[in-house]
């Protein structure tokens, strides 16, 4: 998870360096990349908390990192950060197709979804649920 330490943990836009975003998206993938790994093949029966909470785990970094990259392009852009956005928003699209497109993943939250009337699951877990298929 990315934690300020801020009161109330908001962006330090003041500390953030345009130079620190390339870096930071080519991590937050690679270390995502690696869990999606994870939990696409773990051996244990999907449920919801193995397979569709921990997606959402995984993913958490690298959306945050999105959030603040992309609002700062938007509010106070320059070349430079144009530049980053036309570098990683292939490497974001290609992330966000292993997941869409990982048919053991696909399988593991279908699993899930299937059962999700007999899991006791509140209504935002139910939408979550839904959301990856």
């Amino acid at each position: 998870m990315i934690d300020f330490d801020t009161p109330y943990q908001p962006v330090p836009f003041d500390k953030i360096e345009t130079g620190h975003y390339q870096p930071a998206f080519e991590a937050a993938i690679s270390e995502a990349r690696t869990g999606l790994v994870k939990i696409a093949e773990a051996s244990d029966k999907a449920t919801f908390q193995n397979t569709i909470e921990a997606l959402e785990v995984l993913n958490y970094k690298l959306k945050r990192l999105e959030q603040v990259f992309f609002n700062i392009n938007s509010a106070e852009t320059n070349k430079e950060l144009q530049q980053i956005a036309q570098e990683v928003s292939p490497l974001l699209t290609a992330y966000y197709n292993d997941i869409t497109l990982n048919e053991t993943l696909y399988a593991r939250v279908n699993d899930v979804y299937k059962e999700r009337g007999s899991l006791g699951l509140n209504p935002e877990q139910r939408k979550t649920a839904g959301g990856y298929l």
